[in-house]
């Protein structure tokens, strides 16, 4: 049996399994909708899907993959605690977030779109300022060099691996 492991954006998309997990922080995101989803619908994701805390060796695998990937500046803490999830249950990711999907497919868990495509290539991302080029060794406001807006770019891409 699968386990499916929620992101926020599954959930909020009507997502159902038969086995749904997520990490508290996706609760915590998911109660600053509690005004815009139905109260049948917040009631039977509150008793349909288990919230864990996972594992701090987990976290640090993700963080490290994301950190490779680029990602690691676009990923909330809840993103990469519905990764360290799949990878400490083995359970697949549902998402329509393209950067944990990024970094899901760095990590060899297996995720699936949930109203949106799945990714077509792995990305590394690296930080650069809008206005003179320089590359970044990290995300900042502004750029330490020019003041210019700070954003990404692709590094390099590769092909996914067959499925």
């Amino acid at each position: 049996m699968k386990v499916f492991v929620l992101d926020t954006s599954a959930i909020l998309s009507g997502f159902m399994g038969e086995v749904m997990i997520a990490p508290l922080k996706v609760y915590d995101e998911l109660k600053k909708f509690r005004n815009e989803l139905p109260e049948h619908i917040l009631a039977y994701y509150e008793e349909s899907i288990r919230f864990y805390e996972p594992e701090e060796e987990c976290i640090e695998k993700v963080r490290k993959a994301a950190e490779k990937t680029g990602d690691i500046h676009r990923l909330s803490d809840a993103d990469i605690e519905v990764i360290a999830l799949a990878l400490e249950h083995k359970g697949v990711v549902v998402t329509n977030d393209l950067s944990i999907q990024n970094v899901c497919e760095e990590l060899n868990i297996e995720y699936m779109s949930y109203l949106s495509k799945d990714i077509k290539r792995i990305f590394e991302w690296e930080v650069v300022c809008k206005s003179c080029g320089k590359v970044l060794d990290k995300k900042y406001d502004r750029c330490p060099f020019c003041g210019g807006d700070v954003g990404f770019r692709i590094k390099r891409s590769r092909s996914l691996k067959k499925k």
